[in-house]
Order: C-alpha cells, then sequence, then structure tokens
C-alpha cells in the first residue's frame, strides 16, 4: 500500500514539476515592454482648460489643453484621456472703437503619450469676434476643423472647448505588454465617450447652439 502511494506521488511529481518550469519559462519569456505604433493624422480631441479672451492673451503664450480621449491602438492606450496637452497663442487683438471684432488664434503643438514621449501635433484655431457692424469677420484658417465660437464683439473661447487635431508623423509608443485591454474594456471606454459626446450637445443645444458634429 505505502509503495502504491508512494509510486502515485513520484509519478505525480514528474508531470507538474516540469508542467510548472515550463510556464514560468513561458511567462519570463514574455517582454515587459511592447512597442506600438501611433499612425501619423490620428485625431486627437484635446479641451481647452481655460477660459482665453482676446484681450487678455497674448502671442506666444502657452496654454494648457488636455486629451479628451483615449487613443487606443492594438488594445492599447497610447495616449489616455486627461493627458496634458499643449498650445500657443498665435493672434491676440483686443476689440477696439472702429468697429473691428477680436480675434484669437490658436496652434496646438503637442500632447504627452503613454510612455511620456511628447507627440507632435498639427492644428490651428482663429476665432474673431463680431464687429459692431453686423459682419462676421472671417471664421477660421486652420489645418484641421475646429470649434468656433462668436461671443459678441469680443473673441472669447471658453474653458472646455472641444478641438480637434492631427498626429503630425508616426511614433512608436513603448507600453507595459500587461496593460493590454480586453475587448469588454475598450467597449465600456467607447460608450462612455458617446454618453459624454451626446451630453456636450445636448448642453449646447440648451444654449441655443446648434451642436457640433465630429468631423
Amino acid at each position: 500500500m505505502k509503495k502504491s502511494v508512494l509510486s502515485c506521488l513520484v509519478f505525480l511529481l514528474s508531470v507538474v514539476i516540469p508542467v510548472s518550469v515550463c510556464l514560468a519559462e513561458e511567462k519570463s519569456n514574455v517582454p515587459e515592454f511592447s512597442k506600438i505604433l501611433l499612425p501619423a493624422r490620428t485625431v486627437i480631441f484635446l479641451k481647452l482648460t481655460n477660459q482665453l479672451e482676446g484681450g487678455k492673451v497674448k502671442v506666444g503664450q502657452e496654454i494648457d489643453l488636455e486629451v479628451a480621449r483615449d487613443i487606443i491602438f492594438d488594445q492599447y492606450i497610447l495616449i489616455a484621456r486627461g493627458a496634458p496637452a499643449y498650445g500657443t497663442i498665435t493672434t491676440a487683438e483686443e476689440a477696439n472703437f472702429v468697429s473691428i471684432g477680436g480675434k484669437i488664434g490658436i496652434s496646438i503643438e503637442h500632447c504627452q503619450a503613454a510612455d511620456r514621449s511628447q507627440i507632435a501635433l498639427k492644428s490651428i484655431l482663429q476665432e474673431e469676434g463680431k464687429s459692431t457692424t453686423g459682419w462676421n469677420i472671417a471664421g477660421s484658417v486652420c489645418v484641421c476643423p475646429l470649434i468656433l465660437l462668436i461671443r459678441g464683439d469680443e473673441a472669447v473661447v471658453p474653458a472646455g472647448t472641444l478641438m480637434k487635431a492631427y498626429v503630425e508623423s508616426d511614433n512608436v509608443i513603448n507600453v507595459k505588454t500587461k496593460d493590454k485591454l480586453g475587448s469588454a474594456e475598450i467597449d465600456k471606454i467607447r460608450e462612455l465617450e458617446a454618453k459624454e459626446e451626446k451630453l456636450r450637445q445636448e448642453k449646447q443645444a440648451e444654449k441655443g447652439k446648434k451642436p457640433q458634429p465630429e468631423q
């Protein structure tokens, strides 16, 4: 009886130990980081963090933005929602006494990727106020379509304004292999974004503005 039990234990150990070793070796062969391509011209949605007014900003002034939506490729978040982004004031003109509205020009420069590298972006927004003669002076000079808001005779870009920019060139992002998302997680992220977009458009409609569709 003792010999039978001993034989069984020896057999089990001879099977379990090699399997455990193989699994451990397989796990150790998985790289800690994966390199994922972020293609040029990927659309990035960003939000302005502070209100801008034509008479209070200066050309060359850096402005703060944040990424509004996760950028996902190959089931990895390459640019996270809430990641910092930066732009520059290219034009700043206050409304004047000759019936000309104020003007604000914004160039979105770069944002931070998941590996903390800086991603160069392309985008220019020019915002102009309304002249007292009743004419809306040119709305936009832009590399890509952005939101334009007219506020009386002074150019104003409110905090929370949603803007669109493009990745300037291909970038390789280093992400932790273990951070790969499952399909259910990605669906949940997209569902949340859809709800937020619907709420944003409803708020705009309440203010008497036509909702701005994504382009």
